[in-house]
């Protein structure tokens, strides 16, 4: 009857500890935000030539965008010859990203084109408990961005 008990104990106590170490499991992989896995699913389509697919997938999850949905037609027209200008995606680095009151964030990366890197700029909005896009451009202001930095670090230096 002991043996019994001890058994029982010790498999309730082997499932506690897995529960508990799968939560904490599940507990680290809920730190990607909804945001970053959009940013994520966005490059997948980018790296297969799925530039159509990575606009509406992008701005799919903000029902007030049909409001704008000439704008997102351009983009979206811009975006899909952007391959035949500066070659295949090769790959992606975060520059910066700033975020406000845990509303809206901010994410600029550096993309590595085949001929060229790009600045790629996402804003988000999180209202009613959902990270919706705001906003996306994309520029080649690479260089200006440089320059701007290097002249933000000579007047701080110099003070």
């Amino acid at each position: 009857m002991y043996r019994r008990f001890c058994v029982t104990l010790a498999a309730i106590v082997v499932v506690f500890a897995a529960v508990a170490w799968f939560g904490a499991i599940n507990t680290a992989e809920s730190s990607v935000t909804d945001y970053e896995n959009m940013i994520a699913d966005f490059f997948a389509k980018v790296e297969i030539g799925d530039y159509a697919g990575a606009i509406e997938f992008l701005y799919s999850n903000n029902p007030w965008i049909t409001a704008k949905s000439d704008d997102i037609q351009q983009l979206r027209s811009q975006f899909v010859g952007l391959a035949e200008i500066v070659g295949e995606y090769k790959g992606r680095a975060i520059i910066s990203q700033e975020k406000i009151a845990d509303k809206i964030v901010y994410l600029n990366y550096l993309v590595a084109m085949e001929r060229q890197p790009l600045s790629f700029k996402f804003y988000f909005y999180y209202i009613d408990g959902e990270w919706r896009t705001q906003s996306f451009a994309y520029n080649d202001d690479i260089e200006d961005m440089l320059e701007e930095r290097a002249r933000q670090q000579f007047y701080s230096a110099s003070k």
